[in-house]
């Protein structure tokens, strides 16, 4: 009797894509956002920010853990993804402890190590190839779809508004709507096509649309959660009646946007650039500068909190099972 193990060895062997012209495209556009943030960072007036220093640090500390502990939905989403696919079930702990030290990889320059590396250890474990491709598919459609929902309420609100920054936004608007509803489409439709049968992917679950959009709904919150600490944040400046659906918007674009750019290492430079853009009209440009750099700062210290965390939990893991 073959084991699944076996059975999930005799799937197609994974590929690395090659560097291509649209790789070198991306890393152009991060130099440059890396420009444009390096410029800014010289003409920024430290005066001109109003938050204490200790309040600053305590915002930071706090937005650290709550980035680390909304890391906790897309792990779970991956994990759902996987069993709407896959035959071979894994389990939950070791399931999120996998992704949790992989998904600091996305640092690396490329920006597909980590999505590589989890595809590698996963297959390790039993999970077939096409189980994981559908996996990092609907992972990349169902964030972008995500984004575009949770921006919205906010894009919509500031294009109704009297704001001098309206009129660009009710394109955006169009644009985030149109977006959204092609993401669901793709994520409903997507798994039974011909194509997703050539890949491999073949749902298991007996509800995928009901497994689809629960899943669509940890990503929601996980954009809603990073947006309510943007606001909360920036409420010491007083913004104008933007309101906290507007920082909800403001996060989840910039991260779409760093998301899509191809080479880019975590959106590194290029979202920074699309959150200064955003908040500049808001807050003013110093305050936006400081605020975009923060919440970098705070992103990168909650993706080496659950990186260190997932060391701790692996290595006590493994302690206890020698």
């Amino acid at each position: 009797m073959s084991s699944p193990l076996i059975e999930a060895s005799s799937d197609p062997p994974s590929t690395v894509p090659t560097p291509s012209a649209f790789l070198w495209i991306g890393r152009g556009i991060t130099a440059v956002s890396l420009v444009i943030l390096g410029r800014a960072l010289l003409a920024i007036e430290v005066s001109q920010i109003q938050v204490p220093l200790p309040k600053m640090v305590t915002w930071l500390a706090l937005a650290s853990v709550l980035y680390a502990l909304a890391n906790l939905l897309v792990i779970e989403a991956w994990y759902r993804w996987v069993h709407l696919f896959s035959p071979v079930r894994l389990a939950r702990g070791p399931a999120y402890l996998l992704y949790a030290h992989t998904q600091i990889a996305r640092y690396i320059p490329g920006n597909v190590a980590h999505i590589a590396t989890r595809h590698v250890e996963a297959r390790r474990r039993g999970i077939g190839h096409g189980p994981l491709t559908g996996a990092a598919l609907f992972e990349l459609v169902g964030l972008v779809t995500a984004a575009g929902l949770a921006s919205l309420p906010g894009i919509g609100r500031l294009a109704l508004s009297g704001l001098e920054v309206a009129q660009p936004n009710r394109a955006l608007l169009i644009i985030a709507f149109g977006g959204s509803l092609a993401g669901l489409g793709a994520l409903l439709i997507l798994p039974r096509t011909p194509w997703a049968s050539r890949l491999g992917i073949r749902l298991t679950s007996r509800t995928p649309r009901t497994s689809i959009l629960g899943t669509l709904c940890l990503y929601l919150i996980f954009f809603g959660v990073l947006g309510g600490v943007l606001y909360l944040a920036a409420v010491p400046f007083d913004p104008p009646d933007a309101g906290a659906a507007f920082f909800v918007a403001v996060f989840a674009v910039a991260w779409m946007i760093g998301f899509a750019t191809p080479g880019a290492p975590a959106g590194m430079g290029v979202r920074e650039v699309a959150l200064l853009a955003l908040l500049q009209p808001i807050l003013g440009v110093d305050a936006a500068l400081a605020f975009t750099l923060c919440l970098r700062l705070a992103t990168v210290s909650g993706d080496l909190l659950v990186f260190v965390l997932s060391l701790l939990a692996r290595s006590l893991r493994w302690g206890a099972t020698a």
